[in-house]
């Protein structure tokens, strides 16, 4: 990243697992669909370097306790059509784009003296989608799909099967499990980053079906 060596977030920085929160919105125009998220992925953690880490231009010497902050946020625009919609199953294709802001910050007192370095940027990559959603017993079988690449070193892959249920008419509750490869190369940056784990998630429509005649 920058100038800087290969720097492994797990074994160097010792940033483990997080929990994360997501804010959607979504609408639909007949066969159109619309929807934004944001999603605020944040990992912290505070270790004693091993090893020399060299990191936006400053070397940090063995020995350091050095505490790091990694962010990733995503802003996610999406556009998708209804390619078959019925009471068997659905279908959906469209376009979207994750507009990401990569920020990162080393900072604590070590051998080589105080160490407080950030690197922080924004960038776009925009990708494929496609949904579907099958009916069973009460329930939903559903899953997203997204694919971008700009190269072999610039692309994302997201999957995120659930499982889902409508209560109330305007209530949803799902469960599932997400995984998203992210990889960029920005200038003299680079990053390979795989997030995954499973999710809940409960949402409420708030302009719901017309009610089925007797």
């Amino acid at each position: 990243m920058g100038s800087a060596n290969r720097i492994d977030v797990a074994d160097d920085l010792d940033l483990g697992a997080a929990d994360a929160g997501e804010g959607t919105i979504d609408g639909a125009v007949g066969r159109h669909h619309f929807r934004l998220s944001y999603e605020p992925l944040g990992f912290d953690g505070v270790t004693t370097t091993n090893r020399v880490l060299r990191f936006h231009g400053a070397e940090i010497a063995p020995g350091t306790r050095l505490r790091s902050d990694l962010a990733f946020r995503l802003v996610i625009p999406r556009y998708e059509y209804e390619l078959l919609a019925g009471p068997q199953a659905e279908l959906r294709g469209g376009l979207l784009a994750y507009v990401w802001t990569f920020d990162a910050r080393l900072r604590g007192p070590g051998p080589g003296g105080l160490v407080d370095e950030r690197r922080r940027f924004t960038h776009a990559l925009p990708a494929v989608t496609v949904s579907a959603a099958l009916p069973i017993v009460g329930w939903e079988l559903a899953a997203e799909s997204a694919l971008g690449v700009l190269g072999s070193d610039r692309y994302a892959i997201d999957l995120a099967p659930e499982v889902r249920r409508t209560l109330w008419r305007r209530w949803r509750f799902a469960i599932g499990y997400r995984w998203l490869k992210f990889a960029f190369h920005e200038t003299t940056n680079r990053a390979d980053l795989t997030f995954q784990g499973p999710f809940v998630s409960v949402s409420l429509d708030v302009m719901p079906p017309p009610a089925s005649p007797p």
